[in-house]
This record gives structure tokens, sequence and C-alpha cells, in this order.
């Protein structure tokens, strides 16, 4: 078996969900290819799937050393600069980065002639380059968004980080401007930088994009818009979350509730819907403006809440949700214990569990008020 058919192999091995023999096939061809850095980056790669974060580092950090310039694939270096963290972390991701846009300008001036062999690999695997390109483009989000993270996390206290977030967020816009999830993050640095105002325009941009895309992807009928449906859930709970920092409740809880769509059991989903529409009673019943939703949401308990409010009710109808679901043993293993002792404690503060089948717009209010 050749290189090529070992390590297409192994990836659809992965593509399968089947990590374990994935790594079974790629240790018995060890010792024929140790000394590839295209063999070890997929050995890294399946040692990560299936749980060894230790053995895809040593394999990862071997690959690395033999292709310092990342000329036989990037993404050992994605995978250890995010296992690393840190500035060497940031260092391996850049190595990543300078090369992928290296292969992306070959690709859109195409010079076949000059393709290296990742790349001829690139094009055996999607054939066109518009596909090529679409795969480069994710995987520079993937480096970009990583040095990202780690420069407001592990290195948020160094005197560069705001500038270096800037730097890499402006490339990502400018590489592609219509992902949703790009926008998502310039939110989350805005927020950072207490620009409220820049900060909701990012989330109101990131949602009509996601949204655009998740319309899109319902009326697809090729097999890869499934998988890429469902990985819609984690972007668009992260966006809700944002929107509510910065005080956009009515807009947080129909994210939270497009996310009901794609998996109905999601927990988080339900209670962002419910807690957005506690924070807009709050701010409603207290006379606070939507400009001022942010102050809300940062300092909620100081603002009293009625809780004989249609809002109210309808934050309840949301959190009952999320309870039921966490009635389901499976589902309850799932959820983080935290987030489930919390929709316990906001389901019981506002009454317990409401079980009607009607929904919320067939149910009268003051009947309700009535019989409860």
């Amino acid at each position: 078996m050749s290189l090529q058919q070992v390590i297409v192999e192994s990836a659809q091995l992965l593509e399968n969900q089947q990590p374990e023999k994935a790594v079974e096939l790629l240790s018995a061809k060890a010792g024929e290819f140790q000394d590839s850095p295209l063999f070890l980056q997929s050995f890294g790669e399946a040692h990560l799937e299936n749980g060894d974060v230790e053995s895809a580092y040593d394999v990862l950090s071997k690959a690395c050393k033999l292709d310092p310039e990342a000329k036989s694939g990037v993404e050992k270096f994605l995978y250890l600069g995010q296992i690393v963290g840190a500035n060497d972390g940031v260092d391996l991701l850049e190595t990543g980065v300078k090369r992928l846009l290296a292969q992306l300008e070959m690709v859109q001036a195409e010079t076949a002639q000059e393709l290296d062999e990742s790349t001829q690999l690139l094009f055996a695997a999607y054939s066109e380059p518009e596909k090529v390109q679409e795969y480069l483009l994710k995987k520079l989000n993937q480096a970009l968004f990583a040095i990202i993270e780690i420069w407001m996390t592990d290195l948020c206290m160094e005197p560069a980080a705001e500038e270096e977030c800037e730097k890499c967020i402006q490339l990502a816009l400018s590489l592609d401007n219509t992902n949703g999830e790009t926008w998502s993050l310039l939110a989350s640095i805005r927020i950072s930088q207490q620009k409220t105002q820049e900060a909701r325009e990012a989330v109101k941009k990131a949602w009509e994009l996601l949204e655009h895309k998740k319309s899109a992807l319902e009326d697809s009928t090729e097999p890869e818009s499934q998988m890429e449906y469902i990985d819609l859930c984690q972007p668009l709970t992260t966006l809700s979350k944002y929107a509510i920092e910065t005080g956009l409740f009515e807009l947080a809880t129909a994210i939270a509730s497009s996310v009901q769509d794609i998996n109905e059991q999601s927990v988080e989903s339900y209670y962002l819907e419910g807690f957005a529409y506690l924070l807009a009673a709050r701010r409603n019943q207290n006379g606070i403006s939507e400009e001022d939703g942010d102050k809300v949401s940062a300092n909620y308990e100081q603002y009293p809440l009625n809780e004989r409010d249609e809002t109210v009710r309808d934050a309840r109808l949301a959190l009952t949700e999320a309870y039921k679901l966490l009635q389901v043993d499976s589902v309850a293993a799932e959820t983080d214990r935290d987030l489930a002792n919390t929709v316990v404690e906001l389901v019981n503060e506002l009454g317990g569990p409401l079980f009607e089948k009607a929904s919320k717009e067939d149910v009268d209010l003051e009947e309700l008020l009535e019989n409860e």
C-alpha cells in the first residue's frame, strides 16, 4: 500500500468516526513511513481523534521538525499549535498561516507547475480549484481563530495582545468577509474591548450570514451539507451568548431558537432562550432602553422582576423545555453540571416547570395566571 493510499484510507476511517481503526492502520505502517511528514501528520490527527493527546504531541512534534516550512502539509502545525498554546503555539500556528497563504496564492494564480506535494494532494482530493480554495480558507480561519484564542486567553496580559488579535481578525475578514463565524469572533473581540456598539453590529452581521447559511444548507441535497448543518449548532450557540452580552435580547432568543431547529435536544439553547427572555423582561419592566440592554445583562440582579408578565412566561416555557430534556438520562449525562443546576434553579425561581402542551400563542395569559 502506497503512502497516499494509507493517508486516504485513514482519512476515510476518521470521516466515518472510526479513530481506533485509523490508529491501528497507521501504527502498522509507522515503521515504513516513520520519516514522512505527511504520514506523521495523519498519524497525529488520528491520535487526536482517538483522544490520545500525548501520543499526538510526540508524533506531530516530529513531523514539524522534519518539515519546518510546512511544505508537506500545514495541519500538523495547526494541531500542535493548539495543543501547545502560549507563544510557542502562536509561532507554530503562524508557520501554518504563512504556508496556507502561499498555497492560496498559487491556486488563485493557477500556477500548476509550482504546486508542492501537499497542494497536489489537495487537487487530487477536491479536483476543482474552487474547492481547494474553499479548503484553504477554512484552514486559514481555523489557524487565525486559534491564534486569536491564544492571545485572548494564555497571552491576554501581554502588551501586544489587542494589536495581534486585531491583525488576525482583519486578515480573516480580508480573506473572506462572508463567514459568519469571523464576524462572531469580531464581536467577541469588541466585547473584550468594551466597544459595545461595534460588538452589536458584528453580532447582527454574524447572524445575517449564519442564518443565510443555515437556510441554504436546509435546502441543499448534497450529502456533506448535513454535517455542515449540524456543525452550525456551536457557532449559533456562541453567537446567542454574544447577543445577550451586548443587550440584544430579542435577537438572542431568535438565534437560540434556530439552534433548536438543528438539535431539539440542545439544553443550552433552551436555557439561553429562556435567560434572554428574562433579561428582556427586566429591561422592559424597569424602563431601560434597548441601547442600554448590556447594562441589564451585566448586572441583571439589580433590576427587579415582576413574574406576572408574558415575557417571563416565555422564559419559563423555554426553561421548561430545558428541564424536560434533563429528565432524559442520556441528555443529562452530556450536559454540563453547572448548566443543568442553573436551569433547575431558574425554573424553580419562576414557580416550577410548565407542562402545558399549548403553544405560547394559544394560551391566554390572564387565564393561565388565574389557574396558577
